[in-house]
């Protein structure tokens, strides 16, 4: 204690002693890690948005009225070659899918269904591998679904047929033109209907 003329003087208490520190840890490395989380947070938020939009089919497709763009590859499993022009003069349904998808599993059914009845209107089913990989998966998936049509793998086709999800479903009539367009999927009696109809008129027309 300090007395100065006889009045003892307060004493100044010692300085706190400093609380525990991380081994490496700073002030300025704990705000850096907190700012390093809230970006990567907020890019992984914007990156499941933006996947979240692309895997989603458009609504409408510019290509309907016009040719539809060139589609051949190898047919699943196997080697043998096919091309959509190989299917011309019929009515071909094209079915870009995966076996991932859930909504094209849902879709199967509806795809069998009017598979069953394709004969009649001279009509085929073609299914357009979108898997990664070799094929091998779609491959299986379909013959234990017993899918009866071909299934091709054609890198260039999402591109050129503006696919941006899956299931889409086009129509293409027996002159190579696209006339329908199902990004939500089929019904099957209603596009016998719509066949059956274009058949009559002696025209594709519109789906």
């Amino acid at each position: 204690m300090t007395v100065v003329d006889g009045t003892p003087l307060p004493q100044t208490p010692p300085p706190a002693a400093p609380g525990p520190v991380a081994p490496g840890s700073t002030p300025r490395r704990r705000r850096t890690v907190l700012w390093v989380s809230a970006a990567v947070g907020l890019l992984v938020a914007v990156l499941v948005g933006v996947l979240a939009v692309a895997g989603k089919p458009a609504d409408t497709s510019n290509l309907l009225g016009s040719p539809a763009p060139p589609l051949s590859g190898t047919i699943l499993p196997g080697q043998r070659h096919l091309s959509l022009a190989d299917l011309a003069g019929k009515w071909v349904l094209v079915d870009f899918s995966a076996s991932t998808c859930v909504d094209c599993r849902e879709e199967l059914p509806s795809l069998e269904e009017f598979e069953r009845t394709a004969g009649s209107h001279d009509a085929a089913v073609l299914s357009v591998e979108e898997d990664p990989g070799d094929g091998a998966a779609m491959a299986r998936w379909m013959a234990a679904a017993g899918a009866r049509w071909p299934a091709l793998q054609d890198p260039e086709a999402s591109v050129t047929w503006g696919v941006t999800g899956i299931p889409t479903i086009f129509l293409v009539d027996p002159d190579g033109f696209i006339v329908g367009y199902y990004p939500s999927g089929i019904d099957p009696t209603s596009l016998d209907s719509v066949i059956t109809s274009a058949i009559k008129a002696g025209s594709g027309g519109a789906a």
